[in-house]
Parts: structure tokens; sequence; C-alpha cells
């Protein structure tokens, strides 16, 4: 079987799917909230799908990955 992969600088499009050469993937093992969904600590809500995905876009800012479909 030919693997087929797709190299590049990613885009996080939420905490567990990037964007590369216009293909997008979802992250393998990765549970990630909603891009939407809020959440409360202290009392205090915040938008914790932002977060995930801004944890995301650290982990592959500048950083070329490659990407197999399966």
């Amino acid at each position: 079987m030919v693997e087929i992969a797709t190299v590049g600088l990613p885009k996080a499009i939420d905490g567990e799917t990037v964007r590369i050469a216009g293909q997008t993937f979802r992250l393998d093992g990765i549970g990630a909230l909603d891009i939407a969904q809020t959440c409360e600590i202290c009392g205090r809500t915040y938008n914790c799908g932002r977060v995930s995905m801004t944890a995301l876009m650290d982990l592959v800012v500048g950083v070329r990955i490659r990407c197999v479909p399966r």
C-alpha cells in the first residue's frame, strides 16, 4: 500500500483539527473541546474551546508537520 502524506505548515482549526495545503485533518487520539464551548472555574466563565485551539496553535506554529490519513 502506498502511503499518501501531506506535509506543510498547518493552521489550527480547533483544538483537534489542522489544515495543511487545503486539506483538513482531525488528529487521531485527540479529544478537544468544541470551539464554541465555555467552561467555568472559580465562578468565572471562559471560552475553553478557544483555549484548546490556542494550545494546538502554540504546538504547531512554524513547524512543518506530516499528516497521513487513516
